[in-house]
Parts: structure tokens; C-alpha cells; sequence
């Protein structure tokens, strides 16, 4: 089974500072129930780092005196977080590359390892703030596997979304299934007799299409791909896979599920964010300015065309007050702004991110839509 994430591990590290690292990553995959060498790829010390785009990949550099940049060139160029390590803050001059220089570090003598492991599963997003899934069916054919997918996915770390589960009395059902769509990595469909004949199903479908969010279909026994999701991971179930009697999957079923969903939240993620950050770039270069390097929360640090500095923070999925509070410990750049996608999202959800930015004024919101337009007029 291929590995879902990668990380390379590049600089001068202690043998010391690698062991550590490399438990305390161990203690914090086991919350979602991954392996470190099968699940996570560990790369120490790669003459060059260039992994997959469609695999979440993140690199730390260990500094030291006479650093080199020549391991992370090629990630610097695919936009691949890098998250600088030195040893104290003063000591970053002299222990980074010119080419890491400008994105923030962390200092071990005033961090320690747990907050840089932490730092590195979050831009892997294996946080659980970041796993997010929402399960697509019909009630009157899956609730129970529904129900066994919500309780098998919760306890790997997983937020699931499931409508039984997540709309609270008295709103509006609709906008709150949109907004939840929007702010997940991946749709668990469940593929019933009559999955396409419901309006909402078919409506989260096409809406998870349209936003390039990842798709998963679990088939039912004699239900016929429709032509729409031949491209889709696919898992075809057939009655072996269920309790016998019973509407029940069996345990070995819903772990091949687990690993499929896994694989495929992992490519959507880094195809999400490198959409992002491709969009960021183009932006930047069509207004004279570049990129300079990724870093903690793939915050993009970027020069513009008169030689400023900004920082533009991607939002992958439903942005709040935590975004804007998180970039502004990003970077000393006097411009820092977070990029989020508006579609989907619940109305009272935008006029709360509008309310708020007018009372913050170190961070602004950029609406993905608009960010040569915002960067133009700084």
C-alpha cells in the first residue's frame, strides 16, 4: 500500500534532535491511527526533496553554521512547505540558508520538539481542526452504514459530517449541508439503488465536483457505476461485505474504506492547496512581483513589483477568527492577508467574516476571486 504523506527531514540534525523528532511525530500519528514508514513516508536527509503533488508533503530544515540550501531548491520551487528550525531566534542568521531566510522559524531552545512535530502534522493537515468528512447518502438505504462510518472515522481523528448528526434544530438545512460541504477534504458517497434519485444527494454530488473536493464511492451490491464517477476511487461492495442479514458492514470492509478515504483525502488536500498556491503565484507574477518561499501554514511569502514584502496565507475549507489570529504571528511583513474560498459558504458565515475584518487591521480577508485585484491596490 503506497504511503498518504511524505516528509523530509533536511539540514544538520543531531542524531538526537532526529530521534525525537521522529517519536514524538510517532505519539501524534497514533491519535488518527497512522504508521510512520507506511502511512507517512520519513525521509532523512535527501540529496534532494521533489514528492508527488498529489501527496501532502512537508520538509523541516535543521540549521546550522555554514548552511546550505541545496536539499530544499527543488521543494522551494514546487511550493513545498518548509519549516526552518535553528537554535535560538538570533542564531537564524547565521544558521539558514538566504533562501530560507525569510520564512519564520522556530527556535528549539524556546519551542521544543512536541511544538515543532505539531507544526509539521499541521501543514501535512493530520490535525484534527484539518480532517474533515462528510458523508453523503440516502437515509432510507445506508443509515446504518452511515452510522458505522461516523463512529469509525470519528475515532481516527477524524471531524465527519453526517446530517443526522450535525444540523442542529432550526436552521436553514440546505445553506448549513453547502457550508459543511465546502469546509471538507472529503465526500463519502454512498452509492445506493437510489442515490441519484434524491435532489440532495445529487445536489452534494455536483457541488463536491465543482469545488474539486475529493470523492469517494462505496458502490452497493448491483448498483451500476453511473458514467459520472468512473474517475472516482471506487470501492464495490457486494453482499460478502455485509453482517450476514444484516444492513451492517463487517470490520474488514470499513478499514479498506478507512484506507481508501485516507489516500484520497491526502491527494485532495495537496491538490487544494497547491490550486491555491498556484493561483497565489499567478497573481503575483501577473502584477510584477514573486514568490519567494512556503512556510508554516503554507503561508506564501511574496515580494511585490516596488519591493514590499507580504505574506498570503491560504485558507483550505471555512475561514474564521483562528485564521486571521494564526497569520498574524506569520511574519513580520507589513502586509499579511488570508485567502479563502467564499463559495458555498453559509450568508451569516460571510457577513461575520466582514464584520470581523473591519475590527482587525493587521490581516486582511482576500476572497480567492479576488487577489490580483486586492494585491493591485495595496
Amino acid at each position: 500500500m503506497a504511503a498518504d504523506y511524505e516528509i523530509a527531514i533536511t539540514g544538520k540534525p543531531t542524531v538526537q534532535q532526529v530521534s525525537d523528532l521522529k517519536a514524538t511525530v510517532v505519539e501524534m500519528l497514533a491519535a488518527a491511527d497512522l504508521t510512520l514508514g507506511t502511512d507517512v513516508l520519513w525521509r532523512e536527509n535527501p540529496a534532494a526533496f521533489t514528492p508527488s503533488n498529489l501527496r501532502a508533503s512537508a520538509v523541516v530544515y535543521f540549521g546550522a553554521p555554514s548552511p546550505s540550501d541545496a536539499q530544499v531548491t527543488a521543494a522551494l520551487g514546487q511550493s513545498v512547505p518548509i519549516l526552518p528550525v535553528v537554535s535560538t531566534y538570533p542564531a537564524a542568521s547565521q544558521e539558514l540558508p538566504s533562501s530560507l531566510a525569510p520564512l519564520n522559524a522556530l527556535a528549539l531552545d524556546s519551542v521544543g520538539i512536541e511544538r515543532i512535530a505539531a507544526t509539521l502534522l499541521d501543514l501535512l493537515g493530520l490535525v484534527h481542526s484539518k480532517r474533515k468528512i462528510f458523508i453523503s447518502y440516502r437515509r432510507l438505504e445506508s443509515t446504518e452504514a452511515a452510522l458505522q462510518l461516523f463512529a469509525k472515522f470519528s475515532s481516527r481523528n477524524f471531524q465527519v459530517f453526517l446530517d443526522t448528526h450535525g444540523v442542529p434544530p432550526a436552521v436553514d438545512f440546505q445553506q448549513t449541508l453547502w457550508h459543511e460541504l465546502s469546509d471538507s477534504d472529503v465526500i463519502l458517497m454512498l452509492d445506493t439503488p437510489d442515490y441519484f434519485g434524491s435532489r440532495w444527494t445529487t445536489a452534494e454530488f455536483q457541488r463536491a465536483l465543482a469545488s474539486d473536493i475529493s470523492i469517494v464511492r462505496i458502490g452497493w451490491p448491483d448498483v451500476s457505476p453511473s458514467p459520472l464517477t468512473t474517475t472516482l476511487p471506487n470501492i464495490a461492495l457486494t453482499a460478502s461485505n455485509f453482517l450476514p442479514g444484516r444492513p451492517e458492514l463487517d470490520d474488514a470492509s470499513l478499514d479498506r474504506i478507512v484506507q481508501e478515504v485516507e489516500m484520497a483525502r491526502s491527494k485532495g488536500y495537496a491538490v487544494r492547496v497547491l490550486n491555491m498556491h498556484s493561483l497565489i503565484r499567478d497573481s503575483v507574477e501577473n502584477l510584477g512581483g514573486q514568490v519567494l518561499g512556503v512556510g508554516q501554514s503554507h503561508a506564501v511569502l511574496i515580494k511585490l513589483a516596488d519591493g514590499r514584502q507580504a505574506v498570503l496565507v491560504p485558507c483550505i475549507g471555512a475561514p474564521t477568527s483562528v485564521n486571521l489570529n494564526s497569520a498574524e504571528g506569520l511574519g513580520s511583513a507589513p502586509d499579511i492577508g488570508v485567502i479563502y474560498d467564499s463559495v458555498g459558504l453559509l450568508p451569516d458565515w460571510l457577513t461575520h467574516l466582514d464584520w470581523l475584518g473591519k475590527f482587525v487591521n493587521t490581516v486582511r480577508w482576500i476572497k480567492r476571486s479576488e487577489i490580483e485585484a486586492k494585491l493591485g491596490a495595496w
